[in-house]
């Protein structure tokens, strides 16, 4: 697909790091690399849908911005993800400490 733009077939995701765990929600997706990374995509809540919907944030980048390509989730502490789970318009993400 043309880079920016949402795609209403299925497409085939490049991510140069093992993913052990994936989720999608209504229109974002999130993954979990193996060395603890939380990465969300899609949709964060920018207008254009229908303003009960666009509440933003669910792609935990700390505003309503699209991401169209995978970007990790910055932490203020150091943690690593273990696991994620999408919702309608939310995000859940379970963490460890760093050792």
């Amino acid at each position: 697909g043309k880079k920016g733009r949402a795609m209403r077939t299925p497409q085939k995701l490049e991510i140069d790091e093992d993913v052990v765990d994936i989720s999608c929600g209504w229109k974002h997706s999130a993954a979990v690399t193996r060395e603890g990374k939380l990465l969300t995509w899609g949709w964060g809540g920018s207008m254009g849908t229908s303003s009960i919907y666009d509440t933003g944030g669910q792609l935990g980048h700390d505003n309503a911005f699209d991401f169209w390509e995978p970007m990790e989730v910055a932490m203020e502490t150091k943690l690593l993800a273990d696991s994620v789970s999408c919702g309608f318009n939310h995000t859940s993400a379970l963490f460890s400490p760093v050792r």
